[in-house]
């Protein structure tokens, strides 16, 4: 809160989902390759409200949440609470996070900046690093044996964006290191494999993200089947 006082609010209302995951510590599969939850959120000095649909949440998770003085709303109670607030409270709002209706619904006076919860999620601790450099360990044996694997396939005319991103789902498989489906844990793989359009045929494009237990990794790499045409007078 000392960032929301510091703006000369009273409180905050959060609608962006990985900003509300991270506040809270919270995860869940409500989005397509995304671990969040779809919720609101209200903050301020006396209350943190989380409005989610309760049958989302299990005994473990609103243990944990009531442990942190969190309440639980349904999540359409989000617009009658924001209607309700005092017309003196002043409320730090993203304007560029927020939906309309929620927007105008909002009795209070709104305070427009940058959300202080993407500035606060910017800086790593050491637990974060840690867990960054382990997953990029990990992900990094998983490449090197698709690489390999693909450097031995890719002329046998049987390499489709379908059994590239099924060879690199096994071989991440392999490490042990995805994560399970469930609320706190997340566990989805995306895959692209194309024609980069300023190369033509002569390179493929792979784009991958993983969901791990440390930290996500989102990568990407031009790999060359053959020998691009710009460098042909080179041979």
């Amino acid at each position: 809160m000392e960032q929301v006082r510091q703006a000369g609010t009273d409180a905050l209302l959060l609608a962006a989902l990985d900003e509300i995951a991270w506040a809270f510590n919270i995860r869940g599969t409500d989005v397509e390759c995304n671990p969040v939850v779809i919720c609101y959120a209200y903050i301020d000095d006396s209350r943190r409200i989380l409005f989610i649909d309760k049958a989302k949440i299990n005994d473990t998770v609103r243990q944990y949440l009531q442990k942190n003085s969190v309440e639980i709303m349904p999540y359409e109670n989000i617009f009658d609470f924001v209607a309700t607030l005092p017309a003196e409270k002043k409320v730090f709002v993203d304007t560029n996070k927020i939906n309309y209706t929620l927007l105008n619904k909002l009795h209070a006076i709104p305070v427009s900046g940058q959300s202080p919860i993407a500035l606060l999620k910017s800086i790593k601790n050491e637990t974060q690093l840690a867990g960054t450099r382990e997953a990029m360990i990990r992900d990094g044996v998983a490449l090197v044996r698709f690489f390999r694997w693909l450097e031995k396939n890719i002329d046998s005319g049987k390499v489709t964006e379908i059994t590239v991103a099924e060879k690199l789902r096994e071989f991440r498989s392999q490490t042990k290191s995805l994560c399970r489906r469930k609320f706190r844990h997340y566990r989805r793989i995306q895959r692209a494999w194309g024609h980069c359009p300023l190369l033509g045929n002569t390179r493929k494009q792979c784009d991958h993200f993983s969901q791990r237990d440390s930290c996500s990794s989102t990568q990407g790499r031009n790999i060359s089947t053959e020998l691009p045409t710009s460098l042909a007078p080179y041979r």
